[in-house]
């Protein structure tokens, strides 16, 4: 497998009315786990289910989660005709698995070369940049942004003043990207020959290390956090980026460049937050705990699982797999020998019984 060198930092992918201990998620470990536990017999490279390589899935976490929980049964089993024990996983190791699959592109929106090569020409790309060699601007197979969502960004915002001077120059008009065209544009991009072999990076630190930050470089703007509430809630970073691209002009008037370790942190409190929590409506969760029959386990001490008021950590996307892939195969035994079937959900069903149990 290639080195994934990609790291991200969050605060446990927390809900707002919880804090717990800052998680550090590294997509090098998720990698390392994902190879170690075997998962590459059936994901691996060349296999008719790969899920390393670089595609566009357009998961959001809760989706990516309900698929895994869908899925798990179906996982346990052959594992087992493989002589494969399911691994238990930590909420380190669960977060360190999201890590990985996100820098696969896993929440991105499908994007295509084709259109991405057309994107590269019609709005003016290649009359500045060429793929290997020195121009106007430098060259493509320089950018080390194209392998991380988050320099991407800070590119684009330090970079905008120049590249408004010279698309000025010449007559031109600043031009503006929807967020299809940002992925197609990406991924013509990244498969350039000069690109592919280039590891992935990501890391951003702990949501709350950028709060103050996020005051003091965009509070004029913006007002807080809550200028941004649920805005970015469905957005991947790559539509951040677009939404940056095209407001440049417009935000650029006296802000100052910010440095790489600073945009992380601004990306972080004001995305990560949004982005990687559920967000359910606990009532609908109530009903989903109470149709899929959760409480003929989670009501009844005697089967030896915890009842909700001895839940005592806050649930997410993140730990609702970790908690899947520890105790899913003994949960799968005790519903077989109640007549109960494996509870799939969708999406939404995911967010809403995190919510419930939170609640």
């Amino acid at each position: 497998m290639l080195k994934f060198v990609s790291a991200l930092l969050l605060g446990a992918f927390a809900l707002a009315s919880a804090a717990p201990p800052a998680i550090e998620a590294d997509a090098r470990r998720g990698a390392e786990f994902f190879e170690q536990n075997k998962c590459t017999t059936c994901h691996g490279p060349g296999t008719p289910r790969d899920l390393t390589r670089r595609l566009d899935r357009d998961y959001t976490p809760a989706a990516l989660a309900a698929r895994l929980w869908n899925h798990a049964p179906t996982m346990w089993a052959e594992m087992r005709k493989d002589g494969i024990k399911p691994p238990a996983m930590s909420d380190q190791q669960a977060a360190d698995l999201f890590a990985f699959f996100y820098s696969r592109r896993y929440f991105e929106r499908p994007g295509d070369a084709g259109r991405g090569k057309r994107v590269f020409t019609e709005k003016g790309c290649a009359g500045c940049h060429s793929m290997t060699a020195e121009g106007t601007g430098p060259a493509v197979s320089t950018w080390g942004s194209l392998t991380d969502p988050v320099a991407l960004i800070g590119a684009m915002w330090n970079h905008a003043p120049k590249m408004q001077a010279a698309i000025a120059q010449k007559g031109g008009k600043w031009p503006e990207m929807t967020n299809q065209d940002m992925s197609d544009l990406l991924l013509y991009l990244q498969t350039q020959p000069a690109n592919r072999a280039r590891a992935a990076e990501f890391l951003l630190p702990p949501i709350d290390s950028g709060k103050e930050l996020f005051a003091e470089r965009c509070g004029g703007c913006h007002k807080g956090a809550a200028g941004l509430e649920n805005k970015l809630k469905d957005e991947t970073l790559t539509g951040v980026a677009v939404a940056m691209w095209n407001h440049a002009p417009m935000m650029r008037q006296s802000a100052a460049p910010i440095s790489p370790d600073d945009m992380r942190r601004i990306i972080g409190f004001a995305w990560a937050s949004q982005f990687l929590q559920p967000h359910g409506n606990p009532d609908h969760g109530k009903h989903v705990f109470e149709s899929r029959k959760c409480a003929s386990c989670h009501g009844d001490a005697s089967t030896g699982s915890p009842s909700l008021a001895g839940l005592a950590k806050p649930f997410t996307t993140m730990n609702m797999v970790s908690v899947l892939w520890s105790h899913g195969p003994q949960m799968l035994d005790r519903m077989a020998g109640k007549g109960i079937q494996w509870p799939a959900l969708t999406p939404a069903e995911m967010s809403d019984l995190a919510a419930y149990l939170n609640r």
